[in-house]
């Protein structure tokens, strides 16, 4: 079914948090510009990353600076930048 949600799935491991799975179909313009791909697939591990770590791979991913890195997070769970800035 093109455009229908579909419900996460959990994936269990033997160790550690699990993993959940989301199918997103790509629908109107998006398949403009992705091509043949009809949908996407994103994983979200729920292991907890410590926060050095997490700045760490924001810095290196998309050349963020350490204080840019440090408010990514809070902006991206949608804190304003000013309330992640004064009390990040």
């Amino acid at each position: 079914m093109v455009g229908s949600k579909l419900e996460p799935a959990v994936l269990t491991r033997r160790s550690g948090a699990p993993l959940v799975a989301h199918c997103l179909p790509i629908v109107g313009t998006a398949r403009d510009f992705l091509g043949l791909a009809r949908a996407v697939l994103v994983v979200h591990d729920l292991s907890p990353v410590a926060s050095n770590g997490r700045e760490r791979a924001m810095k290196k991913a998309y050349g963020l600076t350490q204080s840019e890195a440090r408010l990514a997070p809070r902006i991206g769970a949608g804190e304003s930048a000013r309330d992640a800035a004064e009390y990040g």
